[in-house]
């Protein structure tokens, strides 16, 4: 029988969801397994070591559990079943993984597996890693006013992405764009922009779909909005507010290695936000297929 290893956000998703819920839906499926909650002490321990990891939780669990697998540096890889609950989960639906967690159980049964890249960042005192996307302007911005709203209990995913996009609405009609000159591949770009996103999945954030990005391919799209096209990215956000996906197309430019020339100011890898006190040169090159999870 092989034996898997339950990794719960247990603050993430619905009740229902619980360390209980979650090993007997395991079990039922023919599978033995361990459980740790990532919110409590020795999460991090893998004895005795599983044949797979179920990760159970948001973006950010997923980040949090994968970055400490990948500095373990184990010969063997992993491979990951995603349990997608949290609020906007854009790695799983990058992946194709959506549906309810009793369905998506069964992608183990199917054995198929779909290799994801890894972004390396370069620039400051440590190399550091990013799953989803690396970035400046509106996009951080957002996520530092976010940090000081509190927190509200028996809030739904949807109020929650809702009170998101209506932040960034009003963030994108005042945020002054700045200079940045990028180079992709050899090639240089210098404008004035809102926002600058190096993405491997194909949304971010409160679920903007702003790329085609494949995390599967080696490549990522730097994906950068200038100031000539502030008010079309502000209607797109209207429009997602109320619930109405309407196309909007940013300047997209694929390519293996970035380098990104910033002023000061916040950035942002995946969930966390990074504050840089003055300009810096950052490069960004991708890690092909060094993490692999079940998909359909």
């Amino acid at each position: 029988m092989k034996n898997a290893k339950i990794l719960h956000n247990p603050s993430a998703g619905k009740q229902e969801h619980t360390k209980k819920r979650l090993i007997s839906l395991v079990r039922s499926n023919g599978f033995d397994c361990g459980y740790s909650s990532t919110k409590g002490i020795g999460w991090k321990k893998m004895k005795p070591k599983p044949d797979f990891i179920i990760i159970a939780g948001g973006d950010g669990t997923v980040r949090k559990i994968i970055v400490e697998l990948l500095q373990k540096k184990s010969k063997r890889k992993l491979p990951i079943l995603l349990l997608p609950l949290g609020t906007a989960n854009n790695i799983a639906k990058s992946l194709g993984i959506e549906g309810h967690i009793d369905d998506i159980i069964k992608h183990i049964e199917k054995g198929n597996l779909r290799k994801f890249d890894v972004g390396f960042i370069k620039g400051r005192k440590k190399d550091q890693i990013f799953l989803e996307s690396f970035g400046f302007g509106v996009f951080p911005e957002l996520m530092n006013r976010m940090k000081e709203e509190p927190e509200k209990e028996n809030v739904t995913p949807e109020e929650n992405l809702k009170k998101a996009l209506e932040q960034l609405y009003t963030i994108v009609m005042e945020y002054p764009a700045k200079p940045f000159t990028v180079i992709v591949d050899g090639v240089p770009n210098t404008d004035h922009y809102i926002l600058i996103e190096v993405m491997n999945v194909s949304s971010i954030g409160p679920n903007l779909n702003l790329s085609n990005g494949n995390p599967s391919d080696g490549k990522f799209e730097l994906v950068m909005i200038p100031e000539n096209q502030r008010e079309e990215f502000a209607s797109y956000i209207s429009y997602k507010i109320r619930g109405i996906e309407k196309s909007f197309v940013p300047v997209v430019i694929k390519g293996k290695k970035i380098s990104i020339n910033t002023p000061a100011g916040h950035m942002h890898i995946d969930d966390e936000l990074k504050l840089l006190k003055k300009e810096k040169k950052i490069s960004i090159r991708p890690e092909p297929g060094m993490i692999e999870f079940f998909v359909q």
